[in-house]
């Protein structure tokens, strides 16, 4: 077991096709949205982020900044028992279910209620909704990441997920610590372009030393996307799209 493609929802993903020729699929967050539900699922997944998030595309609800936005389509992969989905150890507790009673719905006029409805699926972690936990799926693999530990890819330390002012909150940089423990050797990535500067400055900060990091390991690591940030720090081959 020794080839990977590891997937972002980046822009360069897009049109993408070629699912089967670069081993096992590990899909990172919302990069799983980017793979279509018809195909065959990816093998493995992996997330620092709740449930929830990935609910809310299935809901009729304005999600400002979230990933339902853009082109991709929600399918509800967290059921799929053939897809290994790897946690953080303080995401696995299960979740909780949260109902609102008759006695409150029953007095608010009809005409309000899809309002009322967006609001409370907005307001998930704070009030009413659906708010399962990952021990609440099949196939859930809890790993233990040290925050503040330093990045590691021999396996013999934890993972780390130091930044300079904290832990580095990006499911790429713990996705790629469990790809080296599962034995992948031969990494390829599409979509993990991290263009936003809002969202992705810490990790740009954070990827030559990644990248160095993997290559003085011994792992193979090569970049598919044109426009990603990747390409300044690891080999890039040109795909058809």
């Amino acid at each position: 077991m020794t080839d990977l493609l590891i997937t972002g929802r980046g822009p360069s993903v897009r049109g993408f096709d070629a699912w089967d020729d670069y081993g096992d699929v590990m899909a990172i967050s919302s990069g799983i949205f980017a793979m279509p539900e018809q195909h065959r699922p990816p093998r493995h997944f992996v997330t620092m982020d709740v449930p929830r998030w990935y609910l809310h595309g299935f809901h009729d609800a304005d999600i400002s900044g979230a990933w339902q936005n853009d082109w991709t389509e929600p399918w509800p992969f967290w059921a799929d028992e053939r897809i290994e989905k790897h946690i953080p150890n303080w995401l696995s507790h299960r979740g909780y279910y949260r109902t609102l009673p008759s006695t409150v719905y029953d007095v608010i006029p009809e005409e309000h209620h899809s309002v009322f409805h967006r609001f409370y699926m907005d307001n998930m972690s704070a009030s009413f909704g659906i708010q399962p936990g990952w021990g609440d799926y099949p196939n859930v693999t809890e790993w233990t990441p040290e925050p503040l530990g330093e990045c590691d890819f021999t396996g013999d330390q934890p993972i780390g997920l130091k930044a300079d002012t904290g832990m580095i909150r990006n499911s790429w940089f713990l996705g790629v610590q469990v790809a080296q423990r599962l034995g992948y050797k031969r990494i390829h990535f599409i979509g993990c372009d991290f263009l936003d500067d809002s969202a992705h400055s810490t990790a740009r900060a954070f990827l030559p030393k990644y990248c160095r990091m993997a290559a003085d390991a011994g792992l193979e690591w090569i970049n598919l996307s044109p426009d990603s940030e990747l390409a300044k720090y690891i080999p890039s081959l040109e795909v058809a799209v």
